[in-house]
């Protein structure tokens, strides 16, 4: 893509310069480059170093010379500007992942040219041409690195602004109304770009966790992806999603016998079989409806594991109030430690990752905390509830989409103890116009399709330049 942005460009300036021979100006410029081998390193904290070991170019601008010599004879053409051979292209990127969105910014870019494999060719194209050819070149020599390092820019901040630029460090999941912050930065492994954050959650501007991640994936792991695209999720993002839904008080829910389906087996009234066998005393509280107050008052710990999936185990309260048209009782409360085991299913559709989590087990302890009705049988209502949990199959997902101009083609995930490994392939889906060329010579290894020129590895296909 950067090579694109170079090949479409054609709003560079005029340049006006001159020596001891002439006098100059280039305008009309245009550029025809190939980009290949990329590696990616990191020299300095927050800068990142990407490195084309296949650079080959060709730029083609109009020319205007005065000569200082005796009538100072003008002269207009066009010249030809190329690398026989093929040279290193080094461009230093400031990276910051600490404001709302990615920022990254050309700092330097460096050509390493072998020896004399810059070639230059002057055309004139006036009625008369009596300045020496290699007078005109030496003076638009003098141009040739200062300008391609700007284009060379140019085309890297294009593609910053329009894509990296545009990331967001902040991840929205609406299911939740909640937001993952990055917290973040990066590292280089075998050429591999690691970005990696602490990945805390807030809702509702809801303070950050009061514990720290349990665990830290390795970087290694990275070190040999088989995807393009790989992120670790660990223990300490769920875990501190449902901290931060506890906090705000949104895991609370309220329940009264109009919620539940009419096929329900259980009913919230005093009559109900079930309740008057769990709770005999709600004999003496006739015609009434129950109200159930669930809060979950503690997230104890949320466990990423190989073989149980994710796991949740949090402290819950469960309030029991009779209510009629006169009267509201607390009759009951129960407290219960209940355990949820989920297995992730990822599918990919409309280049969206969706995290499904699927219920497959339960367990819980259930005590009462107090009673103003008499005995409880807490067994029972610990039968019930792993009853309900079946009628319960999937948690609420969540999305987790591309950055702005990429497809996902696949993506999968693996289950670890301490963290989840998600992998994607990834290509980049804005569409490559055609770069004019007419009468200039394609880059080595790009291919003249007709009036264009394709930038490798696009091919000339009969529509025109295709992959």
């Amino acid at each position: 893509m950067v090579a694109y942005n170079i090949n479409t460009d054609t709003t560079t300036p005029p340049i006006n310069g001159e020596n001891k021979k002439a006098k100059y100006t280039l305008s009309d410029f245009r550029y025809n480059t190939y980009l290949g081998n990329v590696s990616v390193s990191s020299s300095a904290a927050n800068h990142l170093t990407v490195t084309w070991s296949t650079f080959r170019f060709f730029f083609y601008a109009n020319y205007h010379v005065c000569a200082r010599i005796i009538f100072h004879p003008c002269e207009k053409g066009y010249v030809e500007v190329w690398a026989t051979e093929a040279t290193d292209l080094s461009i230093d990127l400031a990276l910051d992942l600490t404001g709302p969105t990615v920022k990254a910014t050309v700092a330097s870019v460096a050509l390493n040219w072998p020896k004399d494999s810059v070639k230059l060719k002057v055309h004139c194209k006036s009625t008369i041409c009596i300045i020496p050819t290699h007078d005109i070149a030496d003076a638009l020599a003098e141009e040739f690195a200062p300008t391609m390092q700007q284009i060379i820019t140019k085309g890297v901040d294009t593609l910053a602004a329009s894509y990296i630029n545009t990331i967001s460090t902040v991840l929205s999941i609406p299911e939740y109304n909640a937001k993952i912050y990055m917290n973040g930065g990066f590292n280089v492994i075998n050429s591999n770009l690691i970005v990696y954050g602490q990945g805390s959650v807030e809702i509702a501007n809801s303070p950050m966790p009061p514990f720290s991640p349990s665990f830290v994936p390795p970087m290694n792991l990275f070190a040999n992806p088989n995807f393009q695209v790989e992120f670790i999720l660990t223990n300490y993002l769920p875990h501190s999603l449902m901290w931060a839904l506890q906090d705000v008080n949104m895991l609370n829910a309220e329940i009264t016998n109009s919620d539940l389906p009419a096929n329900s087996p259980i009913h919230l009234l005093t009559s109900d079989s079930f309740f008057q066998q769990a709770v005999p005393g709600l004999t003496n509280f006739p015609n009434m409806e129950i109200v159930m107050s669930l809060s979950v008052s503690k997230v104890i710990d949320v466990k990423i594991e190989s073989q149980q999936g994710v796991s949740w185990e949090n402290l819950m309260t469960i309030g029991f109030t009779l209510t009629n048209k006169t009267l509201t009782f607390p009759a009951f409360a129960l407290t219960v430690d209940f355990d949820l085991f989920t297995q992730v299913k990822l599918q990919v559709e409309n280049d969206v990752i969706n995290y499904q989590p699927v219920v497959f087990n339960s367990t819980n302890v259930v005590q009462v905390e107090t009673s103003k009705v008499g005995p409880v049988n807490a067994e029972m209502f610990s039968q019930v509830i792993a009853l309900g949990v079946t009628q319960v199959p999937t948690l609420p997902s969540f999305n987790l989409k591309p950055p702005p101009g990429f497809d996902i083609s696949q993506a999968a995930i693996d289950m670890q103890d301490g963290y989840a490994l998600t992998s994607a392939n990834m290509k980049f889906s804005q569409n490559v116009a055609n770069v004019p060329c007419q009468s200039i010579t394609c880059a080595i290894d790009n291919i003249c399709c007709g009036n264009y020129c394709c930038t490798a590895p696009l091919k000339c296909c009969n529509g025109g330049c295709c992959e």
